[in-house]
């Protein structure tokens, strides 16, 4: 025979699984975002050393690139707009980079006008 209790300790159980389910797809979410950043990141610096090392400019790469950026504009979204409105900016500039002035690219630049905003965003993706 079941007791009135038994139903309640059912969806309170449930509830708990979904909810640690749930954590563990947000634990992935922050996880993928950081890997996408820092993938977008790297490529990047490997084709900025290379061309600085004199190779010549790939236009397939810097499409790569600019679809590795527009990647991470969508990943990032969710834990800060601002830093996705700026991964976004980066797949703009590589989708032609002829086509940006120097002052397009100090405009789209973040601007800092305190020292606070140096510091670390805990707040931004946690990574525990």
């Amino acid at each position: 025979m079941a007791t009135p209790w038994e139903p309640l300790a059912s969806g309170l159980f449930a509830l708990l699984q979904r909810i640690g389910v749930r954590r563990d797809i947000e634990r992935a979410e922050r996880d993928q975002a950081l890997v996408t950043i820092l993938t977008a990141a790297n490529e990047t610096r490997g084709y900025l050393r290379a061309t600085h090392a004199g190779k010549p400019r790939d236009v397939q790469r810097e499409h790569a690139l600019s679809n590795l950026w527009d990647i991470c504009g969508v990943t990032i979204r969710r834990f800060d707009n601002d830093l996705a409105r700026r991964c976004e900016l980066k797949g703009q500039f590589w989708r032609d980079p002829e086509e940006w002035t120097t002052k397009d690219i100090n405009a789209a630049r973040p601007r800092t006008t305190r020292k606070d905003d140096f510091k670390p965003r805990s707040d931004v993706i946690r990574l525990s």
